[in-house]
């Protein structure tokens, strides 16, 4: 985003690559009119990704406790993965400025997880409140380690983890802990 930004601040008024021609970043100026518009549309493809890699709890376990813990083991482990980690951060320096910005990647990691989360709870009929059990269970499992990753005292994963690493690189023991505790007061 660094050399879009220097590109808008040209002398001439023109943007760079629009007079050296069809250039990527020439490209970027004809689709998207504004910084805010093309980190939109950064975070709509990011959303995709996310949510791909993410997947609902049934495919994590037979298990309604253990499918939810692998569930939101895998959503800290994409949470606390470097780019997520970067488009939140840009998200939190933009929110004051721009509130879509920070409402639209409030939504791809966090809301989209709890509607996932509140769909398998109703489904399985395990709570009589399913949506305030998925956020507080999201809240529960994820606050300290991707709070951590967004101040920079523990370090980003650099790569997307993998379909056949989930819970690898989280404190799954903290994760399944927090859900027997909820999940006590549920039907199972």
């Amino acid at each position: 985003m660094r050399s879009i930004r220097e590109e808008e601040t040209e002398p001439t008024g023109l943007p760079q690559s629009r007079r050296r021609g069809r250039s990527a970043g020439g490209f970027l100026d004809d689709v998207c009119n504004s910084k805010d518009e093309l980190f939109s549309a950064v975070v709509e493809s990011i959303k995709g990704l996310f949510l791909g890699k993410l997947r609902s709890p049934d495919v994590y376990a037979a298990g309604p406790v253990e499918a939810i813990a692998l569930f939101c083991g895998r959503f800290v482990e994409l949470a606390c993965w470097r780019d997520a980690v970067g488009c939140q951060r840009v998200a939190l320096a933009a929110a004051a400025r721009s509130p879509a910005i920070a409402w639209a990647v409030y939504d791809t990691l966090f809301a989209e997880a709890c509607r996932s989360l509140a769909a398998y709870l109703r489904t399985r009929k395990l709570t009589r409140s399913p949506e305030q059990d998925a956020e507080l269970l999201l809240s529960a499992t994820t606050g300290g380690p991707v709070i951590r990753h967004l101040d920079g005292v523990d370090d980003p994963c650099a790569d997307l983890p993998g379909d056949e690493t989930v819970g690898t690189r989280v404190d799954m023991k903290r994760i399944r802990e927090a859900i027997t505790l909820i999940a006590s007061t549920w039907k199972l």
